[in-house]
């Protein structure tokens, strides 16, 4: 790198450009359990009713299927991909 009057002379190829994860999961987490965003949203929109699976598994002898996670879940977990940059937000549609 080359100095002048003013101070150094940047040229293109001195520009490095880093990209650092930020590893802050356990924090944002935090922040949406603490504003109980899946309690309000699971209370907005009610769970599915169980389906015609679980009544033929029942007669049959076997154990209900297991409920999938929540609508409230599934935003949290979102929200914490796209903080993550796992997902970026023109991806989604």
């Amino acid at each position: 790198m080359a100095m002048n009057a003013t101070g150094p002379a940047w040229g293109a190829a001195d520009i490095v450009v880093r990209a650092q994860r930020l590893d802050f999961d356990l924090v944002a987490l935090s922040v949406l359990l603490r504003m109980k965003v899946s309690k309000i949203l699971d209370e907005q929109i009610p769970a599915k009713q169980a389906g015609p699976q679980s009544a033929m598994a029942q007669a049959q002898g076997l154990p209900p299927p297991t409920p999938g996670p929540s609508v409230g879940q599934c935003v949290e977990l979102m929200v914490l991909n796209i903080l993550s940059g796992r997902v970026a937000l023109y991806s989604m549609g």
